[in-house]
């Protein structure tokens, strides 16, 4: 899979990836659905991938939590970065944000 390569060599541009894909689609209705359907796709592939490596990245994780809580699944994006804040105690500021905002989400 070529997403899977791109993280492998790159893991840091993995919010990039999903910003820009997310951008407004113009075009034939009928293309925006596919194109929606495909991003589904790979989104999906994207939060299922369980890559030690990658997991290590604290630019997928932060890609990870975000697409998590843009799905509403407030609660797996908890346990995620609050996994990855306990094994990686000096993980960047953005993460410990991240999981300080999170549980405001629940209220």
């Amino acid at each position: 899979n070529v997403l899977f390569e791109l993280l492998k060599e790159h893991p840091m541009y993995a919010s990039f990836i999903f910003e820009s894909l997310d951008e407004d689609f113009t075009g034939k209705d009928s293309l925006k659905i596919d194109y929606e359907t495909r991003l589904g796709l790979i989104k999906s592939f994207f939060l299922e991938i369980d890559d030690s490596e990658l997991l290590s990245s604290p630019s997928v994780i932060l890609s990870k939590v975000r697409l998590l809580k843009v799905q509403n699944r407030i609660e797996e994006a908890h346990k995620l970065i609050e996994g990855f804040v306990k094994v990686n105690k000096n993980s960047s500021e953005t993460l410990g944000v991240e999981l300080s905002v999170i549980p405001l989400m629940w209220s």
